[in-house]
Order: structure tokens, then sequence, then C-alpha cells
């Protein structure tokens, strides 16, 4: 039983962490599409901060080689429930594709930093 609530749990990090990534993502994509339809709210100085904080967290992560917070605490969580963080459930090993890439670190370096660096020119 209690291993069904680690694996619970370690599912509801993964959207966590899914959801956090969408809102860097789609969240430029809105402040662009935004700009050019006029939509006022994309102007919002407390959620353009907040939107920039989050990616400078995730490129800081990455620059200093920092497991992300999310990361380690569904990896413990799948440890606690007895899976191996490859053979996650379908749902969950669908998001962990989608989010985790088998790619150099440096790709993600430039990557998050590019997407901090855009994210920071979109405030013009």
């Amino acid at each position: 039983m209690y291993m069904d609530i680690y694996a619970f749990l370690a599912d509801v990090v993964v959207v966590i962490h899914f959801l956090y990534a969408l809102t860097i993502v789609g969240g430029l994509v809105i402040v662009y599409v935004g700009k050019f339809l006029k939509w006022n709210f994309v102007k919002n100085a407390t959620l353009r901060i907040i939107h920039l904080i989050m990616i400078l967290i995730v490129a800081f992560e990455s620059i200093f080689h920092i497991e992300c917070p999310l990361t380690y605490i569904e990896y413990k969580l799948l440890s606690l429930a007895k899976i191996h963080h490859q053979n996650t459930p379908f749902i969950a090993g669908f998001i962990n594709k989608i989010l985790f890439w088998d790619l150099p670190n440096e790709f993600f370096d430039i990557l998050y930093i590019g997407l901090a660096l855009v994210i920071s020119v979109s405030y013009t």
C-alpha cells in the first residue's frame, strides 16, 4: 500500500515538473502572441518577473550542475515505491520523455541561457 502512495506522489511531482516547464515555454509564446494581438495582461510586470525568475532558476541549476529538486523528489519517491525511474507508468513515462532528453549538459546550458535571454528581451 505504501508503495502505491509513493508511486502516486511521484506521478504528481512529474506533472508539477511538466507544468513548470510548460509555463516557461508557453509563457514565452503567450507573451509574443499577446504583444502581436495587443493583449494588455502580457505587460503585467509581476507575471513577467515570475516568468523570468522561473527560467533563471533552471539556467542556474543547469550551469552549476545542480539537480532539479523536482527530479530529486520524483526519483526518491520512485525509489521508495521500488520503481526504477526508467520504468515509470504510462503517463509519467510519457511526460519524462518530454522533459528529459538524452543530450549533453552543454546543450541544456545553452538552451536555458538562450531562453532566459529571449525572455529578458521580450520585455521590450
